[in-house]
């Protein structure tokens, strides 16, 4: 079983546990730049349910933060909280290694399910349904945003500051 299936599975059994509802919508495969705008087209949904989660190297330690796709990362904020002097993207050859998992799979989850520190924007829960790919590229999970909120945690932090298109 790949990484990004058995990440599937432990996200399937975490809302089963919390008893939360979700739907799953399968499409072709979500990959490369503009996967954001990719993904929301496959869904046939709105950008901005979107969740992105970019996985972070802040100092010597990994963190994802989530947000939602219609927006742009600012890690001023990130790198305040966190006492950081320096935050960088995550090289795709890391996200792998940490992960088992390539760009755009990354689901916006932290701990337990992966092994960093998981920073949520508040732009991320402002509308009812949220979707993102649970750990495979042809996959997307729709839940309702205070569901997403109550399985995933994470510290709440303003990271974004602009709107994409």
């Amino acid at each position: 079983m790949s990484a990004g299936a058995a990440l599937c599975a432990q996200l399937r059994q975490r809302l089963r546990a919390l008893d939360l509802p979700w739907r799953e919508q399968a499409h072709a495969p979500i990959a490369g730049p503009g996967a954001g705008l990719q993904a929301a087209a496959l869904r046939g949904t709105d950008l901005a349910i979107g969740g992105k989660a970019l996985l972070l190297m802040a100092d010597e330690r990994f963190v994802i933060a989530a947000f939602s796709a219609a927006h742009r990362l600012h890690p001023n904020p990130l790198r305040r909280a966190l006492g950081a002097q320096r935050i960088r993207f995550a090289r795709p050859e890391e996200l792998l290694a940490l992960t088992g998992l390539v760009p755009g799979c990354l689901p916006p989850f932290g701990a337990p399910l992966l092994p960093a520190a998981l920073f949520v924007d508040p732009g991320l829960l402002a509308h009812p349904e949220l979707a993102f790919t649970p750990g495979l590229p042809d996959l997307s999970f729709h839940m309702a945003s205070a569901d997403y909120q109550r399985a995933a945690g994470g510290t709440p932090l303003a990271l974004t500051r602009e709107t994409i298109g």
